[in-house]
């Protein structure tokens, strides 16, 4: 199997604009209260826009209301409301204004996702510098979103001068809550040995923890581990395992490496047609070796 592959510029692994627009989903609201309750660090991966529009879109009116009456918590869900377009009109201007009314008030999610909107572009100018600042406010209010964004920012030189002991130590703050992306990002540093001695062991405990809470990447890189006894024992069955759940995310490397397993039978019987499904899905992302696999498996049944 190929070279594990590891998160070396983006802030987060996938899902887009505002990739980690779930940590607005936390706290609690009532109107002409400001109640914000810490967010879950579990929770990670963004929601369907389905699922935002289900569970906010009906309340946007009461949103907007507390929020013009100075309720924090109101700020903040209604950007969220405006940014995903649940129940109003996606509108990413009006999602960085209330978004910025919320942080500037000490909001620990809206000044992460405020880091996010000038790390992207989303509503205002990228500025990484002023990105930086924002996840920092957020990261030392315990924020592991925001801890985990602000280790990026020091581990690839971003609105910071580079520094690895930095960035390691907001990625253990981060993990330390449970933070998958977070957790799969020390596992790369053990792994690589970049700022801390190499260790394969770590990498694969810490890959582990992230790949336990369904993080593609993590899980990816697991069953690269098993697959060539790096850090545990050669597996290929653990190894198609983690390669499975991986790929039933759409990670294309994995989707890639389980069209190999099927075409070979590791850790798997043997299943051309299944091969075909799996490198047809990689090659649909743009993976030039799935596409090569399914010509020359064109070729052979010819």
């Amino acid at each position: 199997m190929e070279k594990v592959q590891f998160m070396t510029s983006n802030f987060v692994s996938a899902a887009g604009v505002w990739a980690i627009i779930v940590v607005w989903m936390f706290g609690t609201f009532s109107a002409g209260v400001h109640a914000q309750t810490p967010p879950n660090p579990n929770r990670n991966m963004m929601e369907s826009p389905d699922e935002l529009a289900a569970t906010m879109g009906p309340k946007v009116a009461t949103y907007e209301k507390a929020a013009k009456e100075g309720n924090v918590a109101a700020m903040y869900y209604l950007a969220v409301c405006y940014a995903s377009g649940a129940g109003v009109e996606k509108d990413p201007a009006k999602a960085f204004e209330w978004c910025a009314k919320a942080a500037e008030k000490g909001h620990a999610g809206a000044q992460n996702n405020l880091g996010m909107s000038y790390q992207t572009g989303f509503g205002v100018d990228k500025d990484p510098v002023k990105a930086f600042a924002w996840f920092r406010k957020a990261a030392e209010q315990k924020y592991a979103a925001a801890q985990y964004n602000l280790g990026r920012c020091y581990a690839n030189g971003t609105g910071v001068e580079k520094d690895a002991a930095q960035a390691i130590e907001w990625f253990r703050k981060s993990a330390g809550q449970g933070y998958a992306e977070a957790q799969c990002a020390l596992g790369n540093v053990y792994y690589t040995g970049v700022g801390v001695e190499k260790d394969v062991q770590k990498a694969v405990e810490w890959f582990h923890k992230s790949a336990g809470q369904g993080y593609a990447i993590a899980q990816y890189n697991l069953g690269w581990c098993y697959a060539n006894g790096v850090g545990v024992k050669k597996d290929a069955v653990k190894a198609f395992e983690w390669c499975r759940k991986s790929a039933e995310q759409g990670h294309r490397d994995a989707q890639y490496q389980l069209g190999h397993c099927y075409r070979t039978g590791d850790g798997v019987d043997k299943d051309a047609a299944q091969a075909v499904e799996w490198f047809r899905k990689s090659a649909e992302q743009g993976h030039e070796q799935a596409r090569e696999q399914l010509k020359q498996m064109q070729k052979d049944a010819s």
